[in-house]
Order: C-alpha cells, then sequence, then structure tokens
C-alpha cells in the first residue's frame, strides 16, 4: 500500500540490478538468494500490514525483528553490488582483493545471511503470545 511505497522502490532498485547482471557467473550464487529474499521481504511486509489493520499491536511486535530482517537483505544487496563492482573487467584493483571481496561475500551469504529466517519465524509469530504475558514479568524484583 501507501505505507510501502519507498519499500517497493527499493526492491524494485534492486530487482533491477539483479536483473541487469543475472547472467555474470560471479554473480550466479548470489543472485538467486537475493531474489527470493526480496520476494519474500515484499510478502513478510503485506502480511505485517494485514494483520497490523485488525491488530495495532502487531506492528510492534513485529518492529525489532524486521529491522534486522530488512537490514540484513540490504546489507546482501550491497555485497551483491560490491562483488559485481570488483569483478567487472574494468576494475583496476588486484586479483587479491576480488578474491577476498568472494570469500567475504560467500561468509555473509552462508554464515550470516540466513538469520533472516529466524527473524521471519518471529515476525510471523505475531502479538499474541507477545501481548498475553501480564505486565508482572516486566516489572523489576
Amino acid at each position: 500500500g501507501q505505507n510501502c511505497a519507498g519499500l517497493n522502490l527499493f526492491l524494485a532498485e534492486i530487482r533491477a540490478f539483479l536483473d541487469a547482471h543475472e547472467g555474470r557467473s560471479t554473480l550466479v550464487p548470489f543472485v538467486g538468494e537475493l531474489r527470493r529474499l526480496v520476494d519474500e521481504w515484499q510478502t513478510a511486509t503485506l502480511e505485517i500490514s494485514l494483520r497490523a489493520k485488525s491488530d495495532a499491536e502487531e506492528l510492534g511486535a513485529a518492529a525489532v525483528d524486521y529491522l534486522f530482517y530488512s537490514g540484513y537483505i540490504t546489507l546482501a544487496y550491497f555485497w551483491v553490488r560490491s562483488i559485481e563492482a570488483a569483478t567487472r573487467e574494468s576494475f583496476a584493483g588486484t586479483s587479491r582483493f576480488r578474491d577476498e571481496k568472494l570469500a567475504l561475500a560467500r561468509f555473509y551469504f552462508d554464515r550470516i545471511l540466513p538469520r533472516t529466517q529466524q527473524h521471519l519465524a518471529t515476525i510471523r509469530a505475531g502479538a499474541a503470545s507477545l501481548m498475553q504475558a501480564p505486565d508482572s514479568l516486566f516489572e523489576a524484583a
């Protein structure tokens, strides 16, 4: 909806970048995963928005995990952009720099980016269990 206009522009930017570079062999291991996450991000945002229409607590309950989730995907996009730049024929850097950049991106995609799934599961759990906890659980002893 209207509230997601900025996100939709950003997701369109990412998709356009992926479309323009998906044939690059050095990017193949990253493009498919990032495309999947972009689609998932859009779906998750819509799910939160729909749930919030009937329960305003859904926004607050999802907020922290949604920010982490979004941040991990955004960083993945910038990793792919940096790999694309480092593997251009016109790149003036060393092959060592390029190889190290690729190794770090692979590490990020394999070891850090999967954290999105934990955050997504928490987002999708909804506000009910959080809001049902009695206030006394949060009071100082």
